[in-house]
């Protein structure tokens, strides 16, 4: 399994779990208000999340496999 890595307002990329990676996306999905949803996503995966996909994060997420 590859690193997966955030980047905020106040840190660089550093390398983090999964279960960090999905709240993370779930709080830029959700407090992210300037632009619409599809554009929302492709922005995260390209300047906020690196190693997964919001897809990938997301499904799991549907799943019940946010914390596990």
């Amino acid at each position: 399994m590859g690193n997966i890595k955030i980047k905020s307002h106040f840190t660089d990329w550093h390398t983090v779990t999964r279960e960090q990676a999905k709240e993370y996306a779930i709080f830029l999905l959700d407090n992210i208000t300037t632009m619409p949803r599809g554009e929302l996503e492709k922005y995260i995966e390209q300047n906020k999340i690196k190693g997964i996909t919001i897809k990938e994060l997301l499904e799991e997420i549907r799943n019940g496999k946010i914390f596990n």
